[in-house]
């Protein structure tokens, strides 16, 4: 499938913070796809290791390479790279994440499936498996306790739970252009946010295969619960918006806001005690 305007057909963006770690790892899973009309916009949000060294290291005319003016968080740097692309779709991925060879190809055979259908197709997802340092699979082979993923209208279901991936995720950019793109505020949930906004209004579909691959790291026990007590708060600002319309999201902003409580509450119990 070809882009009309004679411009790649998918806008792969990749968002870089000091990521020489796996960077090579990610580039090279991008390059491996067995389908090739694709432009990868690199965004480097102002790295002061080995990461630009690594990117400029391959001779890939698809490849786009762009120095943030600013060091930004990560809603705003998705924001700002995604103003890069000029393909018809936007996938994304991260520099520690890899992709399965055929991940491209499995999602665009969805959109030739969706030609014709009077439906406006905006969002394409799949499984993914998580692994750890060492690359040891964490989880089972694609499973969802037997059922498919869902498609078609899923909005009801992601707000009951995240199970859309940025890994693995492939949105139409008039569907992104639509709901405004990314929150320029988020520091974690950006992704979340976006997918929620395309669902509301297009048609999803998933690859019902496993097509990418996350990284687990080791974090120290501090930045876990900062990062976690940040990303709730941010997923209750997602869902907020939704609650007139889904009355039953209400339930699960009181549930996150209790974690949020419990877990302050043990905190400082535990600063009280030492």
């Amino acid at each position: 499938m070809k882009n009309k305007t004679g411009s790649p057909f998918i806008s792969i963006i990749m968002n870089c913070y000091n990521s020489e770690t796996y960077l090579r790892e990610a580039v090279e899973s991008v390059i491996k796809q067995t389908y090739s009309d694709w432009e990868l916009i690199f965004w480097d949000n102002q790295s002061t290791d080995g990461s630009a060294e690594i990117i400029h290291s391959y001779d890939d005319p698809r490849i786009c390479y762009f120095y943030a003016p600013t060091h930004t968080n990560l809603g705003e740097a998705r924001k700002k790279a995604a103003q890069k692309v000029s393909g018809e779709w936007l996938a994304f991925l991260d520099c520690d994440d890899l992709w399965l060879p055929d991940k491209l190809k499995k999602q665009i055979n969805l959109i030739e499936e969706e030609k014709g259908s009077g439906s406006q197709l905006g969002l394409i997802y799949g499984y993914e498996i998580c692994f750890n340092e060492d690359r040891e699979d964490l989880s089972t082979p694609a499973t969802n306790n037997g059922k498919p993923l869902p498609e078609g209208d899923i909005l009801p279901q992601l707000l009951e739970d995240n199970f859309i991936s940025a890994t693995n995720v492939m949105i139409l950019k008039k569907a992104y252009l639509q709901v405004g793109g990314f929150p320029e505020n988020f520091k974690y949930a950006p992704d979340y946010f976006l997918s929620c906004a395309v669902a509301r209004h297009f048609k999803t579909r998933a690859v019902q295969e496993n097509i990418s691959k996350y990284r687990k790291h080791t974090a120290s026990v501090s930045s876990q619960a900062e990062m976690w007590s940040i990303a709730k708060q941010e997923m209750i600002r997602v869902l907020t918006p939704y609650v007139k319309d889904f009355p039953s999201v209400r339930k699960r902003i009181l549930k996150i806001k209790f974690q949020l409580f419990k877990k302050r509450f043990f905190n400082q119990f535990a600063c009280v005690s030492h």
